[in-house]
């Protein structure tokens, strides 16, 4: 949760923050995004200040003893050149890398709740391999895209935004970003090596969007067929563009994948920024 999800405006936004942790049984702080602001030289200490909330909270709140809470940092003793005051605490580096983080998190939940059904992150390779293409296939993409449209719905009537909603998703979630563009009502959508939009294509006509579809063309994962059928199920619709990539594999945008193509996705960005900044 964070102060935005409750939106009432005589609220001030710090005793939101405390009550939203005082609510909380289980939190997690992430110190590792203290680096300065460009633009102002100074850090972002919004974190600590919410982690010295919780610490507070536990010691003196009432019934709040229960409470338990995971410190990430990106490197496991960085934390004692700018917070040393916490160096009791166990600190759980990430390294910076998501999938590290998200099964940090998985066992620390594990171990504290006692469950073992906690789902974490699925490795790209063997043997989980096959684990993860089946949870995948076993989407119901009609639930996707009703909570996508929820979500649009939600976010363009929100105060804090400039009620312009876009969809960018990478792999499977590329073929949910394609969904959002001709379900969902969004501004503008950019699917990167998005899986199975050749099945979606009867839905085209429902795009009013600008939409980019990202393929590299020695992609392990999607054929040149499904590439080609793409291209040619949306030929003629000028707001969708199909942008090839000769020398990219799946997953050219991901710089913790084997197959990053720095430059690919350097390009794609641009791309997709000159997009955005056109809605």
């Amino acid at each position: 949760m964070c102060a935005r999800s409750r939106l009432n405006s005589s609220e001030v936004r710090l005793q939101k923050i405390i009550e939203i942790i005082a609510g909380c049984r289980y939190s997690i702080h992430d110190l590792s995004r203290t680096e300065l602001d460009r633009t102002s030289e100074l850090p972002r200490f919004n974190m600590p200040l919410e982690l010295g909330i919780d610490i507070g909270c536990r010691a003196y709140g009432d019934d709040q003893e229960h409470k338990s809470f995971l410190i990430f940092d990106r490197d496991r003793f960085r934390f004692q050149a700018y917070v040393s005051d916490i160096a009791g605490q166990d600190i759980v580096n990430h390294e910076g890398d998501p999938s590290r983080a998200i099964a940090r998190v998985r066992d620390w939940l594990r171990a504290e709740t006692g469950r073992s059904d906690i789902p974490g992150a699925i490795s790209y390779d063997d043997p989980q391999h096959a684990k993860a293409w089946a949870r995948l296939k076993a989407l119901d993409l009609d639930v996707v895209a009703a909570d996508m449209r929820a979500a649009t719905d939600w976010l363009r009537a929100q105060p804090f935004g400039n009620g312009k909603i876009a969809a960018i998703g990478f792999c499977g979630g590329g073929r949910f970003a394609f969904l959002a563009a001709v379900r969902c009502g969004v501004d503008a959508a950019a699917s990167l090596y998005g899986l199975g939009i050749s099945q979606h294509l009867g839905e085209i006509a429902n795009a009013r969007c600008p939409v980019q579809l990202h393929y590299g063309l020695q992609d392990q994962h999607i054929p040149r067929e499904e590439i080609d059928a793409v291209a040619a199920g949306v030929r003629g619709r000028p707001n969708v563009e199909v942008l090839l990539y000769p020398d990219a594999g799946h997953s050219f945008a991901n710089p913790v994948r084997p197959t990053y193509d720095p430059g690919a996705a350097k390009l794609a960005g641009q791309r997709i920024a000159a997009m955005l900044q056109a809605i």
